[in-house]
């Protein structure tokens, strides 16, 4: 199945690569409302050609890319410095979208007449010494569908996961793919599970883990004394990031002798991205510095919000408080005690049932005058609300958000989750926050 290879030298000192498949089943899944933008793009110029090979200046950052056929890599340079290579291990897969086996049309098995037909038969004088048409791999367990106690997922597109491999020489320390429960500077997890980026809501976890927690950004930093370089990985799906170093179970003893007696290898991390679906859109933000890569992948995502004044205090938050005297008692703990308190935070209890943008009728009746008291302290509460409806027909935001059109079973029972991929929906879902829809 041919793939389509793209390169984009872009402004800000970042290039952009980008595989898919030319010509698919059907339209394979690309992250939308993530990009600002499209990024403004730089001309690239063919600066050297060979049988194979093709070398491309990127820009006026003195940036080159080779660009090899067989086998298939990538090569970014500045001047004479290898900054990355891309696909150098030869890690690179893409599973194509394929009909399921079982679903297609039953062959004609008839024989043709010149064939022999006796058991044993060597075949005509024509077809002598051929090879039998082989016989298709055996496809893996769980590519369709799998099964989780009573519960059957099905995949109709059937195996779809992409993974690309990148060389950082030079670089010993990497930072990023937020969030884990680990040090700030990843480990290598050869010999272990990868950094697993996988939205999830966590209870316990443990520490020093590479296990999925509550965020997921498909960002990591490579730095060094010289150079900083940022790899964003543009995919929604689970994601695992397998890290390897060649100076990793070197002490610092051991690399300070390499040092004086100047020999030792350059270090470098090698670092492979494996995601569950859609294609591989790469950004290599090339720095130099830790500023210009931030600047760089801002560039292309956003900048964040400054946060309000308050966030940035002393905030109380805990499973549950049991009603308005709870939140009360608790506040006037901290005043006992002078315990600066910026900010209260309220579980998903304090609702009518769960029935978020509500209120519990016989433990918060009076939530104005709660919140007014809070106010005349300079403190302020945040009500958890979770991004799922209740399915109750006489519960008005069902009726005015429309019919569910994905249930699950969640604290509140039977829910609905909202289209937030729907523009329309996300406007629906931030209007029920006005204080005449949430009081």
């Amino acid at each position: 199945v041919p793939l389509l290879l793209e390169i984009w030298g872009l402004q800000e000192n970042t290039t952009r690569i980008r595989i898919k498949e030319l010509n698919p089943l059907r339209p394979r899944f690309e992250v939308p409302d993530v990009l600002v933008a499209e990024p403004p793009v730089e001309r690239l110029e063919v600066t050297g050609r060979d049988e194979g090979s093709l070398e491309l200046s990127l820009g006026p950052g003195g940036h080159r890319i080779l660009v090899t056929e067989k086998p298939f890599r990538l090569d970014l340079l500045r001047g004479r410095e290898l900054l990355c290579s891309v696909n150098a291990r030869g890690l690179l897969f893409f599973e194509h979208l394929r009909p399921r086996r079982d679903s297609d049309p039953p062959k004609d098995d008839t024989p043709s007449p010149d064939v022999g037909q006796e058991e044993g038969a060597g075949g005509t004088e024509d077809n002598q010494g051929e090879k039998p048409p082989e016989t298709p791999p055996e496809e893996e367990p769980g590519s369709w569908e799998e099964t989780f106690k009573t519960h059957t997922d099905t995949k109709p597109n059937g195996p779809t996961s992409v993974g690309l491999d990148f060389s950082l020489p030079g670089f010993e320390h990497v930072y990023g793919i937020p969030e884990h429960a680990d040090n700030l500077r990843l480990r290598t997890t050869e010999g272990g599970d990868p950094y697993r980026l996988y939205n999830l809501d966590v209870f316990q976890y443990e520490l020093y883990n590479p296990m999925a927690l509550y965020g997921s950004v498909p960002f990591l930093v490579a730095h060094s004394s010289r150079r900083t370089l940022g790899i964003f990985w543009l995919n929604a799906a689970e994601t695992w990031v397998d890290i390897s170093s060649n100076t990793a179970g070197k002490t610092l003893f051991g690399k300070l002798m390499d040092y004086m007696q100047g020999g030792g290898e350059t270090p470098q991390t090698d670092v492979r991205w494996m995601s569950e679906s859609g294609i591989i859109d790469v950004f290599l933000l090339l720095g130099p510095s830790p500023t210009d890569v931030a600047r760089q992948y801002t560039a292309l995502t956003g900048t964040q919000s400054l946060p309000p004044l308050f966030a940035l205090g002393y905030h109380q938050s805990r499973w549950n408080y049991n009603d308005e005297e709870d939140v009360a008692a608790v506040e006037r703990g901290f005043e006992e005690h002078a315990v600066p308190c910026d900010v209260l935070w309220l579980d998903i209890e304090h609702a009518d049932g769960k029935r978020y943008f509500t209120w519990d009728p016989s433990k918060f009746p009076q939530p104005r005058a709660m919140l007014e008291r809070l106010a005349a302290k300079k403190r302020k509460m945040v009500s958890i609300v979770d991004p799922h409806i209740k399915v109750d027909n006489g519960y008005r935001v069902v009726v005015v958000g429309g019919p569910p059109t994905l249930t699950s079973i969640l604290s509140p029972g039977s829910a609905a989750y909202p289209d937030f991929t729907n523009p329309e929906m996300r406007a629906w879902w931030a209007s029920m926050f006005a204080y005449d829809q949430y009081e």
